[in-house]
């Protein structure tokens, strides 16, 4: 015994949705009672922060094809080809 047809995913998918009838309903509530719910549209902040550019840690950039292969056993020694000086400027908001 064997299946009729088959179907892709997106197939299959398609045809689902259309029993779907749920239509999510938009509501107000505060932050503390925001849990577990979905925002309705985009936020998009004000300003930045902070107000300056800066990175949490220190790190390398790589090409991962120049990493292809690397591991714990098998290691890649990679050539500094360049360096990036961060400049922190802080904003003054007085």
């Amino acid at each position: 015994m064997g299946f009729k047809e088959t179907k892709t995913v997106d197939q299959v998918l398609n045809d689902a949705i259309k029993y779907i009838r749920h239509v999510p309903r938009i509501i107000e509530v505060t932050l503390s009672e925001a849990l577990n719910k979905y925002i309705a549209e985009d936020i998009t902040a004000r300003f930045d922060v902070p107000g300056f550019n800066r990175s949490a840690v220190d790190g390398y950039a790589v090409r991962s094809t120049d990493t292809f292969g690397a591991s714990p056993t098998n290691p890649i020694t990679l050539r500094v080809v360049g360096f990036m000086l961060s400049v922190m400027t802080q904003v003054s908001t007085h």
